[in-house]
């Protein structure tokens, strides 16, 4: 699918031919796997000559059809759409955070910790025009805290951890005393990692994984990765016990199966 074949969609008249034939085009550049194509289709959807009653319905599309692609592919193709797209965010907000989304969870599978964390922390969790509620807002500012932690990042963690904080009274989940819980055991933790204290970074790690089983508006990754990830965070620490360590992992493991 070439540049020339979406000149000539854009040329079309009626406006729900148009659109269906941006939806199949946009199938076979996702099924072609083309970083080109991908960005050529983003950079065409934000010329003057696509309505933006077109452009937003096909760009949200897009943010989701991309998931289909490989690692190698999306995260070119995601990046590019950002810096293309964030610029105008008003007008396509729902992509944006879908794109953000996409991409720190394939850069969270990578362990590219910091770089997913600095990706879900560019959405706009207090001004969108989405009305952003609460438990969204709540879960994505543990998770970024969360993320920093994994790489060592206390401050940048705690800065989360307490924005976390301020929209938990206005939360409306159907769990909020584990929530609460869930961000007063991280709050210990990033104390802990500013402390170097290990000891006490185990104990919170052994505390939360039972209750990331209870918090049902945290991110969909699994409370088992969680626990894994976090046991690699302290088994980090150079005065760590590795026997105990293990064990903890043990035990960890038999609470999310539980």
């Amino acid at each position: 699918m070439s540049g020339s074949d979406l000149g000539a969609i854009e040329a079309i008249a009626d406006q729900k031919q148009k659109t269906e034939l941006y939806k199949n085009a946009l199938q076979q550049i996702v099924a072609s796997c083309s970083v080109e194509s991908c960005n050529a289709f983003v950079d065409h959807m934000l010329t003057d000559g696509v309505p933006l009653v077109i452009s937003r319905q096909l760009l949200q599309l897009f943010a989701t059809e991309i998931t289909k692609l490989p690692a190698e592919t999306l995260k070119p193709v995601a990046t590019h759409a950002l810096e293309k797209v964030q610029p105008r965010v008003v007008s396509f907000d729902e992509t944006v955070t879908l794109i953000r989304e996409n991409l720190a969870t394939l850069l969270e599978t990578e362990e590219q910790w910091s770089q997913a964390a600095q990706v879900l922390a560019g959405i706009d969790l207090d001004t969108g025009s989405r009305g952003v509620d609460a438990t969204y807002r709540l879960s994505k500012s543990v998770k970024i805290a969360m993320l920093f932690l994994e790489d060592d990042d206390p401050v940048s963690a705690e800065m989360y951890i307490k924005k976390a904080s301020s929209v938990l009274s206005a939360c409306k989940d159907d769990d909020p005393v584990s929530a609460e819980i869930y961000i007063k055991k991280a709050s210990s933790v990033v104390s802990a990692f500013k402390d170097d204290d290990p000891v006490s970074a185990e104990m919170y790690i052994k505390k939360a994984s039972i209750v990331l089983s209870a918090c049902k508006d945290d991110d969909p990754v699994s409370a088992e990765m969680y626990i894994k990830k976090a046991s690699s965070v302290v088994s980090a620490f150079k005065d760590d016990d590795p026997v105990s360590a293990e064990l903890y992992i043990k035990k960890a493991s038999s609470v999310v199966s539980a």
